[in-house]
């Protein structure tokens, strides 16, 4: 296979030797890693009330921890 800049290069395409050289997700695994990835990133987007972003595995769960002070939509 060619690469630019690099030249012809043998590239091992089986999925074995593929997935041992394969870099590992940094993905979280649980709702709660998901959320606070996300968090984070509305912190660092400036988005108001970033520290409060919640999230409900159903919508009936999101009715049941809805804060007083909030509306229903």
């Amino acid at each position: 296979m060619s690469f630019p800049a690099a030249g012809w290069r043998w590239v091992d395409l089986c999925w074995d030797h593929g997935m041992a050289v394969r870099r590992r997700s940094r993905l979280p695994a649980t709702l709660e890693g998901i959320a606070a990835d996300l968090r984070a990133a509305a912190r660092e987007a400036g988005l108001p009330g970033a520290e409060r972003i919640t999230f409900y595995s159903s919508f009936e769960a999101a009715v049941r921890g809805r804060r007083d002070d909030e509306e229903p939509r």
